[in-house]
């Protein structure tokens, strides 16, 4: 709901307020208006900000604002590989503060979380919010299941291959982009994923799983979707996804159209096993989910 809330100016900052003014080097050159969302901040640095007003200045060793790189890139507006000579005094003067407030439990708040009249009452947003939290945690427990799978066929099928001739291929089809210390290093991956390929295509093969170019094309709606977070569309988006899609699977020679297919093939792969094993469910709670998936 604070996701979806109003924005507000406040009076003193407070944490997970986003604080506009310029920021400026001490010693040096370097002045930018910039944003600080506070709550990248570290505890030192979220100090440093808190209860400060509109106007007044801030002092500090901008190396010690953050925990993490990528947070003082954003706010220099420096590259992750530039942060690292980024040190010394600097000053903050504030311009402004920005605090979303929550949202309220509306039909306006509801269309933008699940699409225009998916829900109209409180009742039913918990009970669709309940329902796609039960949606994520399957598909985290699919992702789970389908690695263990993958895992046990991999150590458990008996595939002789030439680790010398393979290494020296990988040198040869790679020349320039990998040394003989990254191929030993990452021997071991490779040797797994070129089993499990081999382990996958012959149950395609020996049970005639298939994958049509329909398969692929939703594989690649269902990706385009995801990386613009689209859930709910009208059908003049979906015929520019459509268009979007087929742009997608045409280019790059034809290695984009190949990654969707493998991926399709291997989920086809992994349900047919999925039926044919016996598979004993197991209630347990969050935390001892997270553990599990997370191990």
């Amino acid at each position: 709901r604070k996701q979806y809330g109003q924005m507000s100016d406040g009076e003193e900052v407070k944490e997970g307020d986003f604080v506009n003014g310029e920021l400026k080097e001490v010693n040096g050159n370097f002045s930018s208006n910039t944003l600080v969302p506070t709550n990248r901040l570290n505890k030192k640095g979220l100090a440093l900000f808190d209860n400060k007003k509109v106007d007044e200045v801030i002092d500090f060793n901008i190396e010690e604002l953050f925990d993490d790189p990528i947070n003082l890139a954003y706010v220099t507006g420096r590259t992750k590989e530039e942060v690292d000579q980024i040190k010394g005094a600097y000053t903050f003067a504030i311009s402004g503060i920005r605090r979303s407030g929550v949202a309220a439990l509306d039909q306006e708040f509801f269309d933008k979380i699940f699409g225009p009249g998916k829900v109209t009452t409180e009742e039913e947003f918990t009970a669709k919010l309940k329902e796609t939290i039960a949606e994520n945690y399957q598909r985290e427990s699919d992702q789970w299941f389908n690695k263990t799978v993958k895992d046990y066929f991999v150590d458990n099928t008996k595939i002789d291959l030439s680790e010398d001739f393979l290494k020296r291929w990988l040198l040869v089809s790679n020349e320039g982009k990998v040394t003989p210390e990254q191929v030993d290093n990452e021997y071991t991956a490779f040797a797994q994923e070129l089993k499990w390929s081999l382990i996958k295509g012959k149950i395609g093969e020996d049970n005639k799983l298939k994958v049509e170019h329909e398969e692929v094309l939703k594989q690649a709606k269902d990706m385009i979707m995801a990386q613009f977070g689209i859930s709910n569309i009208t059908d003049e988006m979906q015929e520019t996804i459509d268009r979007v899609a087929e742009n997608y699977l045409q280019s790059e020679e034809g290695k984009n159209y190949q990654n969707l297919y493998e991926q399709a093939f291997n989920g086809k792969v992994l349900d047919f096993i999925k039926e044919k094993v016996k598979i004993n469910t197991k209630s347990v709670t969050a935390e001892e989910f997270q553990k599990i998936v997370g191990a």
